[in-house]
This record gives C-alpha cells, structure tokens and sequence, in this order.
C-alpha cells in the first residue's frame, strides 16, 4: 500500500517540506484518548558511538540495559492500547535498537490487535559508519515496517551538543490518520520559525489543504521549562493540540495543551509498570475545530512569528 501521496509547498515557507502520509482508510474518530509513557532514562545509561571517518558522536543506549527497555516500551504500550489509548507516545531517545525485526513486528501487533499507533520515542543511527541522524519510528496498523521522521535540528544533552547531521530536504511527514492529522517534531524541531509559520498557514480556516491537529514533541533535555513555554504558545498561534513528553530522569514531565492551556491528564499507578506510570489524556477534536474556527490565526500569528525568531538564537542551549 502507497502511503505516501502528495507534497505540500504552494503558499508555504520553503523548508521543511511536509509530505504526506495518508493513512485514512477509515471514519475518523473524534473523540478518544493518547497515552504518554516517560521511560525516565538516565544519561548514565547511554554511551557514545563515534563515526570511523568523521568522528560524529552519537549516543546509543548500552547493552546491558536494551533488553530491558525493550520488553518495558512492549508492556508498557500494550498496557495503555488495553486502557484504550488510540495514540501512545514516549519520549526522545527512548527507542532502544536501530531496526530490531523482533521489536517491530510485537508494537505492529499491538497496533493492529487495538487499532492504535504507537511513536516509541527516537534513536540515534550512524550512517554508513559516517554521520548519525536522529530517527523516530512511527508504527501503524497498516504494516510491520514504521514509517521514521528524521530530527531536523540539533540540541544540547546534559551540555553536550547532538553531533548529527542536518539533512538538506528537511522534510516532515504529516499523517493523515482517523484520529486526525499529527507531525512528530523531536526536541528543538519545535522552534523552527519556517514549520510553525508553515502550520498555522496550514490550520487557516480558508487553507485547502489538510490542517495540522496534533503536534508532538518528544524530547530528552534537563532544560524543559523552556519546551513547556514554548509548546503552550504554540498551541494558541496554531490552534492545534501541542503533546510534550520529555523522557529524562532528572526532569521526567509531560503536557499537552490546546489553545494555550494546559489539559488534565490521568495515570494508571502499577507496580508491574517499574514506576512508570502510563498517562492518559483525552482528544477532542471536534472542539479543537470550534476553536480553530472562532479564531483569526494571521493577526495572532504575526506575534507569535516574531517571539519564535527570537528564541531560534537561544535554539543551541536546549536539548
């Protein structure tokens, strides 16, 4: 099956291009919840892995702790899918293994077994023993194989800079899915002036294209007031819901917001979830709509626009 269908560019800033998967092979639902899972990973827990050619580092989970990780993001998102969650997300870096057949084909299962998606956080990959990238695996119920959305920036870990390559084409893929159209845009993606302008030209009430519903964030940074801020000023230029996951230890939090505020969230508390408890959020689309409809987003935008630029100087201090 051919996801992907089009590319939008017409009347849109020019990098990131979103291009479009189309994943609507069903009514939509409107009302539904999302699940957050912050693993609560420790920076003691990864270790570098440096390029042959280019001394690019990347930070990769060790052995002795991938295992367990991988059978926690299992558990722990068939949990949530059981609890009835259509979204369940973690935060960045929390994906413990580039391409694991195995892992892949057990969060396919579950996605197809509950009809849910599942974005598992993200990982660091070394390519071609030459530069790394940062992916996040995003599975459906419609194949094995994840779709992957590439970081296109750089941030800071516990001070350390990502050492990874900035693809030229910086493109986002938008997922048009029954429970609405979301982007994954990890960690310091976020305040990129061209894609937030992008989305709210996107979420105007008189766009032809498909509006942006959800934007989420997974992050890893000990910095993450300034991730809160700025996805809280998001959802009001944009009118869409803005979903935060940050998995660190230190700073473990999570928020989605819609129209500037903060939404109420729920837990399931487990002991068999090693103190992880599984957050619970609910979806409502169609008063993300109204919203979105009563609102003049250019005249609020052009604010916005102007706050986001300013920051893009600060963007290399945050993870």
């Amino acid at each position: 099956m051919n996801f992907i269908k089009t590319k939008i560019s017409e009347g849109l800033s020019h990098l990131p291009r979103f291009k479009v998967a189309n994943l609507l092979t069903d009514p939509m639902v409107y009302n539904y919840k999302i699940a957050l899972i912050p693993l609560r990973l420790d920076i003691d827990q990864f270790e570098h892995e440096t390029s042959e050619t280019t001394n690019y580092k990347i930070l990769k989970i060790k052995e002795k702790y991938s295992k367990d990780i991988q059978n926690q993001i299992v558990f722990i998102s068939k949990e949530a899918a059981k609890a009835g969650a259509k979204l369940i997300i973690f935060g960045e870096l929390s994906y413990p293994i580039i391409e694991d057949e195995t892992l892949s084909m057990e969060l396919y299962n579950i996605c197809r077994r509950y009809d849910c998606i599942i974005i598992p956080g993200s990982y660091h990959e070394l390519r071609m023993r030459d530069f790394g990238l940062n992916k996040s695996p995003i599975f459906t119920p419609y194949s094995h194989k994840p779709f992957t959305q590439v970081k296109n920036s750089r941030g800071f870990y516990i001070g350390e800079p990502e050492e990874t390559r900035i693809l030229s084409s910086k493109e986002i893929s938008l997922f048009k899915s029954k429970y609405g159209t979301f982007i994954v845009t990890l960690g310091t993606d976020i305040i990129d002036s061209n894609l937030n302008w992008n989305v709210r030209v996107l979420n105007e009430p008189d766009n032809i294209y498909t509006s942006i519903d959800l934007i989420i964030v997974p992050c890893f940074t000990d910095k993450p007031a300034e991730f809160i801020h700025w996805c809280k000023d998001l959802s009001l230029a944009t009118m869409s819901y803005v979903i935060f996951i940050n998995s660190i230890k230190m700073k473990n939090y999570s928020a989605v917001f819609i129209n500037g505020k903060k939404s109420q969230s729920w837990a399931i508390e487990d002991s068999m979830l090693d103190d992880t408890p599984i957050k619970f959020y609910d979806i409502d689309l169609i008063n993300l709509y109204r919203l979105r409809a009563s609102k003049k987003l250019t005249r609020r935008s052009r604010f916005f626009h102007s706050e986001i630029t300013k920051n893009i100087e600060d963007m290399n201090n945050y993870g």
